[in-house]
């Protein structure tokens, strides 16, 4: 968050793609799935603090040659 106030977490979106760029697999993942340590239980991102944040993830296959990584507004 480079902002100079505190604001939602996002949801994350993840998406494999094969070499024609058609979608394999995906998966949208909420704070309380990514967020560990410190920031595991928070609503909001403090300002001007880097977030480390962490995906457990399922082999998409071999045919996945390519991802996608979206920030999507908070679920409300």
């Amino acid at each position: 968050n480079r902002a100079p106030f505190a604001q939602p977490f996002p949801r994350i979106e993840l998406g494999f793609s094969d070499a024609r760029g058609e979608p394999l697999a995906g998966r949208v993942f909420t704070p309380a799935e990514y967020l560990r340590g410190e920031l595991d239980s928070s609503d909001v991102m403090p300002p001007d603090t880097p977030v480390h944040l962490s995906l457990e993830l399922v082999d998409p296959g071999s045919a996945a040659v390519g991802y996608a990584l979206r920030f999507l507004p908070p679920a409300s």
